[in-house]
């Protein structure tokens, strides 16, 4: 297996910016603000920024993690996504409960209810460590994993959660 072309890194900390690092050509370098710019949002600012061994790499909000990953991947055909996690956090309610993708403790987003788009990526390593209590998961993901796909249905939150039977065209009580 090759390297991958381009590399998406979600830090542990909820106020980290993820960074996306894309392959680099000089005199493409404001097309890939603009092109990481129209994936994201007008809104959006990407910051420039550098890596430790000195690669030139693009930040944008923690809120465009999954969009990114799917455009990348698309675009690039492949792109290695590092995953950050706080391995002593205790999984909570508010976990639990939560309804966005982000998570930074110990059960790494997979008591969200909304983690089911991750199941498709391949995970290529996990280190425990790399930050006194950090754990890092890495995934390869293709542009075959992130094609368009019919939505799951969804996951029951409680045992009083309702479900809808589309077959008898009423709900009814999870069981």
């Amino acid at each position: 297996m090759s390297r991958p072309t381009a590399r998406i890194h979600r830090p542990a900390s909820a106020r980290a910016r993820i960074v996306v690092d894309l392959p680099h050509n000089p005199a493409l370098v404001r097309d890939r603000e603009a092109w990481l710019r129209a994936v994201c949002g007008r809104g959006t600012r990407p910051e420039w920024g550098a890596t430790g061994n000195g690669t030139r790499v693009l930040r944008v909000a923690r809120p465009h993690f999954r969009r990114v990953v799917v455009a990348v991947a698309r675009k690039y055909g492949e792109v290695l996504v590092i995953v950050d996690h706080v391995a002593t956090s205790v999984c909570g309610r508010l976990c639990v409960e939560a309804q966005r993708e982000e998570c930074t403790c110990s059960c790494m987003g997979e008591n969200h209810g909304g983690q089911e788009w991750r199941q498709e990526w391949l995970q290529v390593s996990e280190d425990w460590g790399v930050n006194h209590d950090r754990k890092r998961t890495r995934y390869l993901v293709t542009r075959a994993m992130v094609t368009e796909r019919p939505a799951r249905p969804a996951r029951p939150r409680s045992l009083g959660a309702r479900l809808y039977l589309a077959s008898q065209n009423r709900p009814e009580e999870a069981r």
